[in-house]
């Protein structure tokens, strides 16, 4: 679990001073030239910091944290000191969220809105996780629409997706191929995944009707498989 500085200037000084305090955990320290590490500092979101140093934390879940503040000895060891007793927020990537209409059939979500949208609490939540290529993703982008057509006026439904290759999902979200399916029932703050994964809109209704009881608006004769 390292600790990466990626610095226009050699702080070496400064760092080992905090990094003593901390030689019987598993942090490893390190600096790096920002020249040679761009893409350490886009995962971040540091590209355009500004100051002479940035720094980042690497962890194994996989998790990233970003040092939002100056670079002084005391905020690197709170910093460090804060991970160690999980008080740190990981940083996800995420685009800006898009202006849409509110009545949108499937809402768009990113990175710094998946917690508000899909785990809200309030509402039922199905979330289709996504790249723009592969074929699988690319046949779902038309029939999942489809679906949530067919359940339009429930009120408490929502159908969202999300492009997994410009934007994180929330930490603990596995997938070996995409596209992926999560419901969050209403009353809860977790997700489960929809099993086995939806090959196409009957599937996915067929879930939603008999796995969690969902009842659609609009009826079909594939839906009635």
């Amino acid at each position: 679990m390292p600790v990466v500085l990626v610095a226009t200037q050699y702080w070496h000084t400064m760092l080992a001073s905090v990094a003593k305090d901390f030689v019987n955990t598993d942090i490893v320290f390190a600096i790096a030239n920002e020249a040679d590490f761009p893409g350490d500092l886009q995962i971040l979101g540091l590209s355009d910091w500004g100051e002479d140093v940035a720094v980042g934390l690497f962890a194994t879940k996989p998790a990233k944290y970003r040092m939002n503040q100056e670079l002084s000895p005391s905020s690197l060891h709170e910093f460090v000191q804060d991970y160690l007793q999980g008080s740190l927020e990981p940083y996800l990537t995420s685009k800006l969220p898009p202006k849409e209409a509110k009545n949108a059939l499937v809402k768009t979500v990113v990175g710094s809105t998946f917690k508000k949208i899909v785990l809200n609490p309030e509402r039922n939540v199905v979330v289709k996780l996504c790249v723009p290529t592969g074929e699988a993703c690319t046949k779902a982008k038309e029939w999942y629409p489809k679906v949530a057509e067919k359940f339009k006026g429930v009120g408490d439904l929502v159908f969202a997706e999300m492009n997994v290759a410009l934007n994180d999902p929330p930490l603990g979200t596995a997938f070996e191929s995409l596209p992926v399916f999560y419901f969050s029932a209403r009353g809860s703050k977790e997700m489960v995944p929809v099993t086995p994964t939806p090959a196409d809109d009957a599937d996915l209704q067929f879930y939603l009707k008999h796995r969690v009881h969902i009842k659609p608006t609009k009826k079909s004769g594939k839906e009635e498989l």
